[in-house]
């Protein structure tokens, strides 16, 4: 639950760029989170049960692909601008240890580097505008 005149204070919104019905089809929470902790916002993480979702089908998530670890860059830079660089490199090993792709961790690496300076050309287009 957020408080309507929390985001209004603080000019808090979902970022366009991301999320359901956009190209980067994941990512909108976390960047919305680290917002508002960026802004000083308290939050609360409660371990009650409020919801179950079926991941079994999706519509948009093809699996650990490109296109995921393309995201993921973008994401990760959008949240973190200044460390992202690093932090992609430590994602990197981990998703290869983990086993879930075809890609080489090489591969992956080019993916995440190719969000992240994706991100970069799109927030200066976001700002020229």
């Amino acid at each position: 639950m957020i408080k309507k005149d929390v985001l209004l204070d603080r000019n808090l919104c979902f970022n366009e760029r991301f999320g359901p019905g956009t190209k980067n089809y994941c990512g909108e929470d976390s960047i919305f989170l680290q917002k508002m902790i960026k802004k000083g916002i308290s939050l609360y993480v409660s371990p009650k049960y409020i919801a179950d979702i079926d991941q079994s089908d999706s519509s948009w998530c093809e699996g650990w692909n490109e296109k995921f670890f393309t995201v993921g860059g973008m994401v990760i830079h959008e949240c973190y601008p200044i460390l992202s660089f690093v932090l992609v490199l430590r994602s990197a090993i981990r998703a290869y240890k983990r086993g879930k792709t075809k890609l080489s961790l090489l591969e992956i690496l080019k993916c995440y580097y190719k969000g992240v300076f994706k991100n970069i050309s799109e927030r200066k287009i976001e700002f020229v505008k």
